[in-house]
């Protein structure tokens, strides 16, 4: 209910390679109408594939001494955020609600 309230656009889990996203909680993410991406920093290894996104969106990928990080900001303008996986990773744009 509370993710439905919410209704996010984009989900970051900050979590590691033992622990992270339940794998209730992570398909209760992936069917929310308005979510685009979900990111996380690790592949978590606990719950294998039912509780990670696809490799393309995890920092670290299944390398968990890597360090990589997500960073998330603003346009100057407000109407579009910036999710970006470590200094040189992919930058994706989404537009602000």
């Amino acid at each position: 209910m509370l993710l439905k309230a919410l209704n996010p656009t984009v989900c970051i889990a900050m979590n590691g390679p033992n622990k992270g996203i339940d794998p209730n909680a992570f398909r209760a993410m992936k069917q929310l109408p308005g979510v685009k991406a979900i990111y996380a920093i690790h592949y978590n290894r606990r719950y294998g594939d039912r509780g990670n996104p696809p490799l393309e969106f995890i920092a670290n990928g299944r390398d968990s001494t890597k360090g990589a990080y997500i960073k998330a900001s603003v346009a100057p303008e407000a109407n579009s955020f910036a999710v970006q996986m470590g200094k040189d990773g992919p930058k994706r744009t989404y537009a602000v609600k």
